[in-house]
């Protein structure tokens, strides 16, 4: 029977015995935990970032709203001003009818 030096370790059993050891099976399950966890955040982020893309269409969405608003707001300025004007036109109308009829009642 002849011996074949692999330096004293079978790579099976030191495979074998390295996998059955407590410690290392410790290690392993820790790492399926954390694998397991690190889905479930990936999970949550993806969540997130759907949640913070359809808060980005609601923003969007407002600030054409106030956009709107704004476009209405400054029509409404202008037809404000256009009535100042108009009244301000009629006052002074008013006042030089008014100055005529003084005249003409002093003369």
């Amino acid at each position: 029977k002849k011996e074949i030096n692999t330096g004293g370790v079978d790579s099976i059993g030191a495979s074998l015995s390295v996998n059955s050891c407590p410690e290392v099976q410790a290690l392993e399950s820790n790492l399926l935990l954390s694998n397991s966890r690190i889905n479930e955040l990936i999970d949550e982020l993806k969540s997130a970032q759907v949640n913070i893309s359809q808060h980005l269409v609601d923003i969007k969405a407002k600030e054409l709203e106030v956009a709107g608003y704004q476009k209405q707001l400054v029509e409404i300025k202008s037809d404000l001003a256009d009535a100042i004007a108009e009244r301000n036109d009629s006052f002074q109308h008013s006042m030089s009818l008014q100055e005529k009829i003084d005249r003409m009642e002093s003369e």
